[in-house]
């Protein structure tokens, strides 16, 4: 028997994820039930699940999208995704957007459970990838030229960036990230934390990694790793 580890739940029916997060919780995991992708993202800015089971019809961002970004974001992450979404077509693009299983409903919860223990043991015998590193508890950037320490301000633009589609963000949504943690700033002032962001990943050992957009915002031109 694998270790209890730490399983989001991403969808919309709510009988039906309440019943996945009670038959996973009596597993011996750790489970978190989400309507949707924007109600993870609001509760957990920078996720720390072991695995994600991911509905494909969500309100907001669809699951495939997500599971794109997340894959890209958190190399080693379990992504189980359950959908009514039968068709060969919609399989394939659901393992070229990340899935490592994918099930079609009805899905019995044994099913779902035999998945989850599956790809517990990938990751706990995987080691960690190579490149960029995120320290979320410390708000530490790690990558071949060595660490370097991020505030809260760029830590938040960086995670922000990451898990934005495209890794694009507007000048106000980059603005309104930091509003949420108590900062007023101006425009000017987000391009001056911008600016020793760049030079942070530099040091770190990434160049040309975040690009401004002209007129709308800036895009993030590079993947890492977030880890705890």
């Amino acid at each position: 028997m694998v270790a209890s580890i730490k399983i989001a739940v991403i969808e919309d029916h709510d009988a039906l994820r309440e019943t996945t997060v009670d038959a996973l919780s009596t597993m011996g995991h750790h489970v978190i039930g989400f309507e949707s992708v924007e109600s993870l993202i609001e509760d957990h800015p920078t996720t720390d699940f072991n695995i994600l089971v991911i509905d494909l019809n969500l309100p907001g961002e669809d699951g495939v999208s997500f599971s794109r970004r997340m894959r890209s974001i958190y190399p080693n992450i379990g992504i189980v995704m359950v959908t009514a979404r039968n068709k060969l077509s919609d399989k394939v693009t659901g393992y070229n957007n990340g899935a490592d299983i994918y099930l079609t409903k009805p899905t019995a919860m044994e099913e779902i459970g035999g998945a989850i223990q599956a790809l517990s043991h990938r990751i706990n015998t995987n080691s960690h990838s190579p490149g960029l590193k995120l320290r979320s508890s410390k708000h530490m950037l790690e990558g071949h030229l060595g660490q370097v320490c991020l505030s809260d301000d760029e830590f938040q633009i960086l995670v922000g960036l990451s898990r934005a589609p495209n890794q694009q963000m507007e000048y106000w949504q980059l603005i309104e990230i930091i509003e949420k943690s108590g900062n007023s700033i101006s425009k000017n002032v987000l391009e001056v934390k911008i600016f020793r962001l760049r030079k942070k990943l530099v040091l770190a050992g990434e160049e040309d990694s975040i690009s401004a957009v002209r007129g709308l915002g800036y895009r993030l031109c590079t993947n890492f790793t977030i880890l705890g």
